[in-house]
């Protein structure tokens, strides 16, 4: 489901403020797979990550529970610590993502913010896994990755020029990614 408005809140012979906002809600459930349909994704020889279970989301994060103490959770009750003791451990693809874009126009100067956001989706943090030494996937790993960044922010000013092969020069001044808020501390 997307839900997008956009809209002009303000428009007077000097000023125009634009506003566009826009939510997505995503869900994918696995309903059925090939009898040679592999669950997990690997990396390397034991370490995997991915795996598209039924009932569950594409591509969610596969591994082990652990305790409080940190020891893996023996799930099949067999007293021993094996492959088959994995456990769906979170969902990479967010549950709503959305953006808010505010353009706001004062004669020739234009100030332009871009937002995104994401809510309700884990990631595997694969470098603290690779600094901490790991040789398997647990939940020790999985971080809550939702975000709020600041997108973009632009400011330009429209220079009017009488020439007849140019009418008008923008000058402006953009940044990129300028800010994240996100509990997830591997690399976004």
């Amino acid at each position: 489901i997307e839900i997008s408005v956009n809209t002009i809140p303000v428009r007077t012979r000097d000023w125009k403020w634009t506003l566009n906002a826009n939510v997505t809600t995503l869900s994918s459930q696995i309903t059925s797979v090939s009898d040679d349909a592999s669950l997990a994704s690997a990396v390397g020889e034991d370490i995997t990550f991915g795996a598209n279970a039924i009932g569950y989301p594409v591509g969610s994060i596969y591994g082990y529970e652990t305790d409080i103490n940190g020891n893996r959770i023996d799930h099949t009750g067999d007293n021993r610590i094996a492959q088959e003791d994995r456990v769906i451990l979170g969902r990479t693809i967010p549950v709503c993502h959305g953006g808010l874009t505010s353009i706001l126009t004062w004669k020739g100067l234009t100030l332009d913010v871009q937002t995104d956001f994401a809510i309700g989706q884990k990631l595997l943090n694969m470098n603290r896994m690779m600094d901490e030494g790991a040789t398997y996937v647990s939940d020790r790993y999985v971080e809550a990755a939702d975000f709020f960044r600041l997108s973009r922010l632009s400011l330009c000013y429209d220079i009017s020029v009488k020439k007849s092969w140019l009418k008008k020069l923008t000058v402006s001044l953009t940044g990129t990614n300028l800010l994240i808020a996100t509990p997830y501390s591997g690399y976004n």
